[in-house]
């Protein structure tokens, strides 16, 4: 359930922030991608303090859980504030009113979301057993993710209703449901999870963090996972920021509530398939090393993304359905396993450095991870105004300038697909399977007490 909490946090931004502040509040799309950008930054710098912190904590409650019930709390509770900027107010007002509240927000989302990415990588210490717990996180996240693809419509619905009197209405009433889920789901892990490795880290000498985020350097599987992930959501980010433009501009010509039901319709057509997709991850991890199916659905990923240029076509809309099932079977495979390997890399770095440093680890991981996605926010916020050339300010109805659609389809898709092909070469380096993890779980078994990992 915290993944509940964590992607309405996330993703819900997300999916609101370009289109509200861009197209209903008319700031221009490169000073959208600035804020959230700078806002993206300060939460990577915020990480690795969070992440020292709750390793180093020795609360009676545990070292993650009482982050997670404070975080999800906060965020929760924020969330509605960062769409109460006025449409009468100046661009430049709305820039500084977003840049304060983002940073606010992200304070308290590294709170909650540092030491609950922590605590899944305490749950198991078996190689394919972590697999299925986030197979099966995988299954709770894509059932509540049906929540998240109608919640554009509904919003979209609501505006349209006299006595809400706008777009602009609709989404602050949603963000009210929005921060509901944050808090309901992100206090289920922090009262029901156990933390495996509580009492080991006890006992384990304390070093300043700086020192311990220079060590992971020397960590080479967990650099090429993370650099796996950075690849992946550079291009990913930059370019699915424009999907809400693809549906509503390319294929509808402009109706936003046409634009927003196809989204919804794509997402329940993937949650299908992600189930389908995280019940097949799960049987082929019991045959095949994680980085090898890693590399499989990447593989997808990209046939995905170029049949998805081919298949979005003017006044078709639902052609544009045709590849998603396949994108969501690598999407979700990707997910799966990336994060699956991430928890093995902190196995391999107790059996160097005789350390349990899940959330040192998991804050490192989330640094570079989030100054990747501050890149990309910004990257698809240039890309909409200056190599798209996209005009927000045009009358209803009224054409975007010849080769506008051309372009924004071209930045929808390429860039992920040259982005994948660097992740394939990353995913080829990567040294931990199977047979070298079930050694470095006997050697740390041996170390400290079979019972403490069975």
């Amino acid at each position: 359930m915290g993944v509940v909490s964590d992607h309405y946090a996330m993703v819900c931004l997300s999916v609101f922030f370009m289109p509200f502040f861009n197209d209903f509040l008319k700031v221009s799309a490169t000073m959208v991608g600035l804020a959230m950008a700078l806002a993206r930054v300060w939460d990577a710098f915020t990480d690795p303090f969070v992440g020292a912190l709750s390793d180093r904590c020795q609360s009676r409650f545990g070292r993650r859980k009482p982050f997670i019930l404070i975080g999800s709390l906060l965020t929760g509770l924020f969330f509605p504030f960062i769409w109460l900027a006025s449409p009468n107010w100046e661009p430049n007002t709305i820039f500084l009113y977003i840049c304060v509240i983002l940073l606010i927000y992200y304070t308290f989302y590294s709170i909650f979301s540092v030491p609950y990415e922590s605590l899944g990588s305490e749950l198991t210490p078996n190689y394919q057993e972590r697999t299925n717990v986030y197979v099966v996180r995988s299954y709770v996240q894509q059932t509540f993710n049906l929540g998240i693809i109608w919640l554009f419509p509904l919003a979209a619905w609501l505006g349209s209703l006299s006595w809400v009197d706008g777009e602009i209405n609709g989404v602050r009433l949603v963000s009210i449901l929005i921060a509901a889920c944050i808090i309901l789901a992100g206090i289920t892990p922090a009262k029901y999870c156990v933390e495996r490795y509580r009492e080991i880290a006890k006992g384990q000498k304390k070093e300043h963090f700086l020192k311990e985020l220079k060590s992971l350097i020397r960590n080479k599987p967990l650099l090429i996972v993370v650099g796996i992930i950075a690849t992946y959501l550079l291009a990913i980010i930059s370019s699915m920021q424009l999907a809400y433009y693809i549906n509503v501009y390319y294929l509808y010509e402009g109706s936003v509530q046409d634009g927003a039901n196809l989204g919804a319709i794509d997402g329940s057509i993937r949650f299908v398939f992600s189930i389908l997709g995280a019940m097949l991850i799960k049987k082929l991890t019991n045959h095949i090393d994680k980085h090898r199916i890693l590399g499989i659905c990447v593989l997808l990923l990209i046939v995905a993304l170029v049949g998805m240029y081919f298949t979005h076509i003017p006044g078709r809309p639902f052609f544009a359905l045709a590849m998603k099932p396949l994108f969501a079977v690598g999407e979700v495979g990707f997910w799966v396993l990336v994060i699956s390997m991430r928890a093995d890399v902190c196995d391999w770095d107790e059996y160097n450095t005789g350390r349990r440093r899940e959330g040192t680890i998991s804050a490192a991981a989330n640094w570079t991870i989030k100054l990747t996605i501050s890149a990309a926010i910004l990257l698809g916020g240039i890309m909409l105004e200056h190599y798209v050339a996209f005009d927000n300010n045009l009358p209803q109805g009224a054409e975007q300038m010849p080769g506008t659609m051309d372009r924004l389809l071209l930045a929808y898709t390429m860039p992920p697909i040259i982005a994948l092909i660097v992740a394939l070469f990353l995913i080829a380096k990567y040294p931990l399977t199977e047979k070298c993890m079930t050694k470095v779980r006997a050697e740390l078994e041996q170390r400290r007490g079979k019972t403490v990992d069975t």
